[in-house]
């Protein structure tokens, strides 16, 4: 996985949970430490979960996993003028 952009978020989805990674650079250790346990028949990784301790997770052969980056977009503080009368379907 490439470094994310900044404003960039990594994601890790495991079965319905989801968890933002503390650190980027975790994430090839994270994913090799998953297939671990995945072929050793089930085991509990530690996530890095950003701003909080590491939570313990039962990995198995069934456990469904999802490793994401998400990109949070900023809004623009001043909308763009447009010239009189021209209108935006936005509007409607």
């Amino acid at each position: 996985m490439t470094e994310p952009a900044p404003g960039a978020k990594t994601i890790v989805t495991i079965d319905d949970d989801r968890f933002e990674v503390a650190h980027s650079d975790d994430v090839p250790s994270l994913r090799e430490r998953i297939e671990h346990a995945v072929n050793s028949g089930g085991r509990f990784v530690d996530v890095p979960v950003a701003g909080s301790a590491p939570v313990a997770v039962l990995i198995t052969p069934r456990t469904r996993v999802v490793v994401s980056v998400t990109r949070e977009v900023i809004p623009d503080e001043d909308p763009p003028s447009y010239p009189s009368g021209l209108r935006i379907l936005d509007d409607f």
